[in-house]
């Protein structure tokens, strides 16, 4: 399971992985225990809670999309009311795609701060985004353009187009985003637990009652 995964991982990455869903991960204290003063905590992250979250959707930046023929990748998650849109190169290419350091720091340190942040705020986008609800999607951080908080990626219901346009086909695994500018995005499922795109249907009014 993933959950089986994670505390595995925790553990072979010198962390620890509680009960109550959350893990640490800690860097190699050369054979000290986890709970060794001397033992530096890198990550520390929570299980979510809240309604929906054991629902997950997983789209993946499709072969057919024209930014992933030019060498684009991406994948696109929900869980709950969180989603994160990661986009960026393949592994391999560019200063940050090409190279192995164990921080950001480490790699701006070696091949220069302002050249890697160039080609992360030029090439890659790292965004959380809340589902409000169901066909309302909001911007709550992005990793490069502070700007962007608060601004809609997608509302289902704007008459002004706001975030584009969004079709669902289930039936042939896709997702397709047209944003208000640029190209088209076509995103595959790989993962349908819950729709985040389509409004919920108002309720149905109750019979009228006979006079």
């Amino acid at each position: 399971s993933l959950r089986g995964a994670g505390e595995a991982a925790a553990a072979a990455g010198g962390g620890t992985a509680a009960a109550g869903g959350t893990v640490t991960l800690q860097e190699d204290s050369g054979g000290l225990g986890a709970g060794d003063a001397e033992a530096r905590v890198l990550e520390h992250w929570a299980r979510l809670s809240g309604e929906g979250v054991d629902k997950v959707t997983v789209l993946e930046l499709a072969p057919e999309d024209k930014a992933y023929a030019a060498g684009r990748r991406g994948a696109w998650l929900f869980c709950g009311r969180y989603s994160v849109r990661v986009l960026g190169p393949p592994r391999g290419d560019g200063l940050v795609g090409g190279s192995c350091c164990k921080s950001l720091a480490h790699l701006e340190a070696i091949r220069g701060a302002e050249a890697v942040r160039a080609e992360l705020r030029g090439r890659y986008e790292a965004v959380l985004v809340e589902v409000e609800q169901p066909g309302l999607l909001r911007v709550r951080r992005d990793a490069w353009d502070t700007s962007r908080a608060g601004t809609v990626v997608y509302d289902a219901k704007a008459a002004d187009g706001a975030g584009g346009s969004i079709e669902v086909n289930l039936a042939e695994g896709w997702v397709k985003h047209q944003p208000p500018a640029g190209d088209e995005q076509r995103w595959r499922i790989r993962e349908w637990g819950a729709d985040p795109f389509t409004p919920p249907r108002p309720p149905t009014p109750p019979p009228a009652t006979p006079s």
